[in-house]
């Protein structure tokens, strides 16, 4: 890998650039990983969902992990990563907000599952855009994905102090 001392200076600018725009990428996407991974089942209950509907859908991540994955990050890599990024990203966000809206629990299975297919690939699309651009730019990966670590544990913490000031049936406005 070139120091970047070797890097022409335009490119040390568009590596800094890079470099930021990742770290900010993986932290938001830990950072909701932090609060949904412990809290998404707190707001299932909160909102009246019973058990068992809790643990079927709880299973749709990793549903959507063999089934639905292979076929996003088979598109992505032919057309777009960054554009698959973005649309996931994008469409992530938006399914979590339907999600909020709903307490029906085949209502929010179906619009999870949905929200899964485009929320599971995102971690290894991340990846492989990240490990494109360290290769591109001679940048360290572990630094630039550490930010996603920090973030999953300060998402976790910070929803968890919000547990005492929020009602649980709004948690899902965090996640």
């Amino acid at each position: 890998m070139p120091s970047e001392s070797e890097i022409p200076i335009a490119s040390q600018g568009a590596s800094r650039r890079f470099a930021i725009r990742l770290a900010l990428f993986y932290g938001a996407t830990f950072g909701m990983i932090g609060t949904h991974l412990p809290f998404f089942t707190v707001w299932l209950e909160a909102v009246g969902i019973e058990a068992w509907w809790i643990g079927v859908i709880g299973a749709v991540p990793a549903l959507t992990r063999f089934t639905i994955l292979p076929f996003v990050t088979s598109a992505a890599e032919k057309y777009s990563l960054r554009g698959a990024l973005t649309v996931t990203a994008l469409a992530t966000a938006l399914g979590f907000a339907v999600i909020g809206t709903q307490h029906m629990p085949l209502a929010v299975l179906l619009i999870y599952a949905v929200t899964c297919s485009m929320w599971t690939p995102m971690l290894p699309l991340t990846d492989a855009y990240a490990l494109r651009g360290v290769a591109r730019f001679g940048l360290n990966y572990g630094p630039l994905r550490l930010w996603g670590s920090a973030a999953f544990v300060v998402g976790a913490l910070a929803c968890g102090m919000l547990v005492d000031i929020l009602e649980a049936r709004h948690l899902i406005w965090v996640i």
